[in-house]
Formats: structure tokens, C-alpha cells, sequence
């Protein structure tokens, strides 16, 4: 963090899914509340001014109840947006999701429309703007400024104030794109790491 603020960053987004423990191991993926808000105050303290957080609704074990408390926490964390998305179970597509089918059961159309409408009604009751289907935004937020002088759009990574002339994507499975071209590093870990090693 200190190092892209000293490079001039004002953005950051962080994925947080779920803070609860039973889905955050049916997804195998980890982070607490207290992890979670050591890295929006630190980023606060270095000068980002637009923090965005990712939250999944659809996940296994998720219920209305589990969903409240995990929408409860985002808001005390105070983001300037929160994405939030619908899960998509596509395990042909994503062999990694195979594990979301072994640790429980995927949601159905109407317990995930039932997470949905929780949220909406959760963040406009926190004072979030509802911008397009799955963003929100505080009203002072660069974004719901750019959607109240409809500057805002949609890129692949959901909406922006201005769609950017160049994305680079750094990590496993990044995307990074051009005006002429898109591309993606390798999904597979140990391939990306290999490539690091080669300085490819």
C-alpha cells in the first residue's frame, strides 16, 4: 500500500465474498473482519480516498442471517463502493468451483434473489446510492458523482467513472487490456510463477 501510494494510486479494491466462517470455508477462501479493516484503515492513512469492497451473494451457507452480518460489517468498514455480485457456478468452465459443490449446496434462484434484495435494502438504508444492478457507492463517492452527471460506465470490472484507455493486471489469472488487444496471465499458479521466474 505505501508503495502504490507513493505511486501516485487513489484507488483500491479489495474482494471480501463473505465474512462468514462457515462460507468463507465451503469457498476456501480466508479473510477476517479485523484483517479486513487493517487494510481500509492503513489504505485511509496513506492517502486512498476511493476504497472499493467485493461482495458474493449465491455462495453455500450463506443465509439471510449469515448475509446480514457479513452486509453489517461492510458497511462499519465505511468503503466509498461496494461491488456486489451474484455467484456464478459454472464448474465445467471453472474446475476450481468443483469444491464449492463438495463443501455444500449452491444456492437457488430464489434464496439468492432473497440475499440480493437484503443487500439493496441494507446499503440504501446506510446511505449508499444503488448505481445500475450491482454496484453502490456513497453519494460524495468520485462514482456517484460520475453517474449523477451520467460520465458513469461499464467496463469488465463493473462501473467506473471513465473507462481507461489501458488496464494492466497484475497476478494470477489478471486481465489486462488495450485499445488493440486483451490478454490474460495464466490461471494456474504454478505456469504464472514460472513465467515470473523466466521474467516473462
Amino acid at each position: 500500500l505505501d508503495a502504490l501510494s507513493d505511486a501516485g494510486f487513489t484507488s483500491l479494491s479489495m474482494g471480501v465474498q463473505d465474512f462468514s466462517d462457515a462460507v468463507q470455508d465451503a469457498i476456501r477462501r480466508h479473510q477476517s473482519v479485523a484483517q479486513t479493516r487493517w487494510l481500509v484503515e492503513h489504505a485511509r492513512t496513506t492517502g486512498f480516498d476511493d476504497i472499493n469492497i467485493d461482495i458474493v451473494y449465491g455462495l453455500p451457507f450463506q443465509t439471510d442471517t449469515t448475509f446480514a452480518e457479513t452486509l453489517s460489517h461492510v458497511i462499519d468498514l465505511a468503503p466509498d463502493r461496494v461491488a456486489l455480485f451474484g455467484y456464478a457456478h459454472l464448474p465445467a468452465k471453472l474446475p476450481h468451483q468443483k469444491i464449492v459443490e463438495r463443501a455444500g449446496r449452491v444456492l437457488d434462484r430464489f434464496e439468492r434473489a432473497s440475499l440480493l434484495l437484503l443487500a439493496i435494502e441494507q446499503f440504501e438504508k446506510a446511505g449508499y446510492v444503488h448505481l445500475g444492478l450491482d454496484h453502490f457507492a456513497k453519494p460524495g463517492s468520485r462514482l456517484a458523482i460520475a453517474a449523477r452527471e451520467r460520465r458513469m460506465t461499464r467496463s469488465f470490472q463493473g462501473y467506473v467513472e471513465r473507462r481507461a484507455d489501458t488496464v494492466i493486471g497484475l497476478g494470477v489469472s489478471a486481465i489486462s487490456s488495450t485499445p488493440r488487444m486483451h490478454w490474460q496471465s495464466h490461471p494456474d499458479l504454478a505456469a504464472w510463477e514460472a513465467d515470473i521466474a523466466r521474467q516473462r
